[in-house]
């Protein structure tokens, strides 16, 4: 008797963030329901914690599981009850929990069809036609089915979802774009392939981090109003110069595409009207509260400021020295020699930030 478990973990919209399709033989699932319905959520809480999540909605056809998560039912049997604590163990991690019970499968649709990829493979696998073949995750030692690891196709470097998505939010808080954890591989990691075990604010952080490295420092302009603070290269900008509000190209004027608001490319400020940009910086060397603000906190705190772009930068933690030599784990030994980093954040631009 074969049988199989998936789970799909989805964003606000509804967009599938990250899958798990498991097969289970008979021993696994003993033919009880309630074992394979808590298995599969256990591992989906695994991979939400793994990823950060704090906020969760657990979707169920399962009326017996929500009552299991909402504590209404508490389950008899022993090898039940010993899973169901681990759920709730699990569940303890989180900042915000909800629970919610669907009639029809339709509303659980990924998590149905993972499940029966994951029978189908199952059932394939158990006439022989499909023989098991798990990698080792040379992050965690974990051992990971192959089509469950993430493969780099431009060095063909595999690792699992988990170690990858920890590996790209320790690189993205940084402020490095993220590439191969292997060493020495300077593999780029595709935006797109990375959706997979991204969260959709990490998804978020990585696009923008994507866009800065492609900009050169010189060539990147920020819009100065606060509530919008959009990041531009000046050759999307040409097209926006001039508008009805009389502003010219030779003055300087640019309306923001995103916010509509208009301001001074060569001042990097809101719109001077009837002055020149000499006139206005010689009357303004500090023009707004927020950036006598910044200009004060960079004092205090030692930030400097880029030549190039003129963003406000600090030194973004000291230096880590983090040893891992010969680790071992099952038998298994791996070295890893020691690996220093540094770095610094961009705190604000020199103009358009809404400091508190």
């Amino acid at each position: 008797m074969t049988g199989g478990m998936g789970v799909a973990i989805c964003d606000q919209d509804d967009g599938l963030v990250f899958e798990i399709s498991k097969g289970l033989n008979a021993k696994e699932h003993e033919g009880n329901t309630e074992l394979v319905e808590l298995k599969a959520l256990i591992e989906g809480l695994h991979i939400a914690v793994a990823v950060d999540l704090k906020k969760i909605k657990i979707v169920s056809d399962n009326p017996l599981l929500y009552q299991y998560v909402t504590g209404k039912k508490h389950p008899m049997t022993a090898n039940v009850a010993a899973l169901a604590n681990q759920m709730h163990l699990l569940l303890r991690k989180f900042a915000h929990v909800r629970a919610s019970h669907v009639e029809k499968k339709k509303d659980v649709k990924f998590a149905v069809e993972l499940a029966k990829k994951a029978m189908a493979f199952q059932f394939r696998k158990s006439l022989g036609h499909i023989n098991e073949m798990n990698i080792t995750c040379a992050i965690c030692f974990g051992k990971t089915h192959v089509h469950q690891m993430f493969l780099l196709t431009s060095c063909l470097h595999r690792y699992c979802y988990s170690c990858m998505s920890k590996h790209v939010q320790f690189k993205l808080h940084q402020g490095v774009l993220p590439k191969c954890p292997h060493e020495n591989c300077k593999s780029k990691l595709k935006l797109d392939t990375c959706k997979k075990f991204l969260t959709s604010e990490l998804f978020n952080i990585m696009s923008q981090s994507v866009k800065e490295s492609s900009i050169p420092a010189e060539e990147k302009i920020y819009c100065p109003y606060p509530r919008c603070s959009t990041l531009f290269s000046k050759a999307e900008l040409q097209g926006s110069k001039g508008n009805s509000a009389g502003v010219t190209k030779q003055l300087g004027g640019i309306e923001c595409p995103k916010c509509r608001g208009v301001f001074c490319v060569n001042c990097k400020v809101p719109w001077h009207a009837n002055l020149s940009c000499f006139d206005y910086k010689t009357q303004n060397p500090y023009p707004s509260i927020e950036e006598k603000k910044l200009h004060s906190l960079a004092t205090q705190n030692l930030w400097r400021q880029c030549p190039k772009c003129s963003n406000m930068v600090s030194l973004a933690r000291d230096a880590d020295m983090s040893f891992a030599i010969n680790v071992e784990q099952n038998g298994e030994t791996r070295s890893q020699p020691a690996l220093v980093l540094s770095g610094t954040n961009i705190i604000s631009s020199m103009t358009g930030i809404d400091i508190k």
